[in-house]
């Protein structure tokens, strides 16, 4: 399995995890917009029925090196 499916799977992302597969390889891995990054994440969240929050993908992706961005600020949520 691709180390990337393999670490969004173990975000429990359900039916979300394709979509923030393709987000992410479409973007590259380089985040010059995390803002419209992580809300595109919590639209396939919300989307999906998947109770989550786009920062906590957001920042896992970060920290294993999947996007080259700071991580959000986990006080700003984007729960919509």
């Amino acid at each position: 399995m691709d180390q990337l499916l393999s670490l969004l799977s173990g975000l429990k992302l359900g039916l979300a995890t394709g979509a923030i597969y393709d987000l992410v390889k479409i973007n590259g891995g380089n985040a010059t917009n995390l803002y419209d990054l992580t809300y595109a994440i919590q639209d396939q969240l919300n989307m999906h029925g998947v109770t989550g929050d786009a920062n906590t993908v957001v920042g896992a992706l970060a920290r294993h090196g999947y996007l080259t961005a700071p991580e959000p600020d986990p006080g700003k949520a984007v729960n919509a």
